[in-house]
């Protein structure tokens, strides 16, 4: 009699440590699971900051040209703020002539910068080049 209780209780030990093993396993899959969910909520965010950003550079950018459109002689700077961000412009003389734009259009903690070359010597405005500065 005292061998078969035994037996019974060696059974429900083992019982218990496969039932904390598949636990721990299940547990861990779950836990995997969600941080993945996590990481790709993130990223997705991130990169729907980026495309924010660059937009908000292009909105400045093209504020800027209007402004030289309107004023050849225009160098300054200028802010726009909307819903999703802020973008920033400056517009300078460089000694080659022209004007150089830099805007920064910021979403969140993401940042895309903007430099154009505008040639405005002639009876209108000549893009020379467009590009994303990669910091």
């Amino acid at each position: 009699m005292e061998q078969q209780h035994f037996d019974n209780n060696k059974r429900g030990y083992i019982t218990l440590i496969t039932t904390l093993i598949i636990s721990a396993v299940a547990l861990g899959t779950v836990l995997s699971v969600m941080q993945s969910g996590i990481i790709d909520t993130k990223i997705y965010a991130t990169r729907a900051s980026g495309i924010a950003a660059q937009t908000l550079a292009d909105t400045c950018v093209e504020t800027a040209l209007q402004t030289i459109w309107s004023n050849i002689a225009y160098t300054g700077s200028g802010t726009l703020t909307h819903n999703d961000g802020t973008c920033i412009y400056s517009v300078s003389d460089p000694e080659t002539g022209g004007r150089v734009i830099v805007a920064t259009g910021t979403a969140d903690t993401v940042s895309r910068v903007i430099e154009v070359m505008v040639d405005t010597s002639g009876l209108a405005l000549d893009i020379v080049s467009w590009q994303r500065v990669i910091y």
